[in-house]
């Protein structure tokens, strides 16, 4: 009896939505990709991949010494009681030797000395038992360190005018979305290490060769690299490694050249994905068609060629061909059709009719072109049933050309232009 009355408990489990599967990207940098732009640093590299990663992937992960040194200087800039001489100290002496022209281990000795020659014992100590020299010593230091605050502000305009010129906004904007995001190569006691820096970034590309789970998108610096550790033995690239690597470059590198691709912000670019998802899924699927087409592997030199290749001997006359298709259904021509008339006399018996747009547009309302008079041209009598049948046509026959694989890159070129 008492089991008749008890209460069904509802399987949650068994209504449970499966976690959907991301497609993950690593962008990789090499640490000498930043280059000069009249006497400006640059990542225009860096932001170009990650640019097309965003059109390509759902999360980004950024590896590239450059980048985060450069959003390093930002927090520099942000931080308005950072002396310059304490971002010098905070430098290795390689890194000294290479801004200063001196050598680096003197360099980091001196800049270490400074504080504590103008520590107030150190004065005490020279009225207790006097030293010319040493006297000499203090007296340059603490010019030179006034010298150094005087110019902090005069430094911190200059690093957030290259911080902006280098395309650190942009970059910014991309992680504060959160689906790119800076895996950090330094850690607070490194001391701005550039050794540890350069040990920690091959580190990064050992890892994403073995785990093989992630989409890696490697520069022309860090694919060479890649492909030495793989020659040298070094590393064994996991069985899923290389296809992955395969597929990023075809998938971002077709988007890179649509011919509107290059200035559109990254902040658009990711509205633009979110409103092409379903058509970004089919794209998908034919990258990895495109990808077994390739007579080359991911880390060959030849790869980039490759992709042109493909991009000019498969993807450009099917980006055509969609095109094509479009104006063969634009509602005007679906229009004649409709009533068997010829094109050219339609176009001109509406011309004068507001809101028929003459090529692929469609109407903007069907009753307000039905009430401005499209049904009182005589040889299209009837009209507003007619064109209510013409864009139903048109519906059916744009179906089958926006659920085409590739109609995804016609879409990002037809909206970023």
């Amino acid at each position: 009896m008492g089991s008749k009355n008890r209460r069904r408990v509802p399987n949650r489990t068994a209504t449970r939505k499966p976690p959907v599967p991301k497609l993950r990207m690593t962008v990789v940098v090499h640490p000498e990709s930043a280059v000069m732009q009249h006497g400006v640093v640059t990542l225009q590299r860096e932001v170009q991949a990650i640019r097309a990663a965003i059109l390509y992937a759902d999360e980004i992960e950024v590896v590239s010494p450059a980048t985060e040194m450069l959003l390093g200087m930002k927090e520099f800039v942000a931080t308005s009681n950072t002396p310059v001489l304490d971002l010098l100290r905070s430098l290795d002496a390689s890194t000294l030797e290479q801004l200063s022209g001196r050598n680096g281990d003197e360099m980091k000795n001196a800049l270490n000395l400074l504080p504590a020659l103008q520590h107030p014992a150190f004065s005490d100590l020279m009225e207790q038992y006097g030293s010319d020299e040493m006297e000499e010593l203090r007296r340059s230091a603490a010019e030179f360190q006034e010298k150094m605050g005087e110019s902090t502000e005069q430094v911190r305009d200059d690093i957030a005018a290259m911080y902006d010129q280098a395309g650190g906004p942009e970059l910014a904007a991309a992680i504060e979305s959160g689906v790119v995001k800076i895996r950090p190569l330094l850690h607070e006691d490194d001391e701005g290490n550039a050794d540890v820096l350069i040990d920690r970034y091959a580190t990064a590309v050992k890892e994403l060769l073995v785990e093989g789970s992630r989409h890696m998108l490697l520069d022309r610096g860090t694919t060479q690299l890649a492909d030495l550790m793989i020659k040298e033995k070094r590393v064994v690239p996991s069985a899923l490694a290389l296809p992955n690597a395969l597929e990023s470059i075809v998938g971002t590198g077709m988007i890179t050249r649509l011919p509107t691709f290059g200035e559109t912000p990254a902040d658009e670019l990711l509205d633009l994905r979110r409103d092409l998802m379903a058509p970004l899924g089919r794209y998908r699927r034919s990258v990895a068609t495109l990808g077994a087409k390739m007579r080359v592997g991911p880390f060959d030199g030849d790869a980039e060629a490759e992709v042109e290749h493909l991009y000019l001997t498969e993807v450009e006359p099917a980006l055509t061909e969609i095109r094509e298709q479009l104006a063969e259904h634009g509602l005007v021509r679906e229009f004649a059709d409709a009533i068997g008339a010829n094109l050219g006399a339609v176009v001109g018996g509406a011309a004068a009719v507001p809101g028929l747009v003459v090529g692929i547009q469609a109407a903007t309302d069907l009753a307000a072109v039905a009430t401005a008079g499209l049904a009182a041209i005589p040889a299209l009598a009837g009209g507003a049933a007619v064109l209510a049948r013409a864009r139903q046509a048109q519906r059916e026959a744009l179906t089958g050309v926006t659920g085409k694989d590739l109609y995804y890159l016609h879409e990002l070129d037809r909206r970023m232009s």
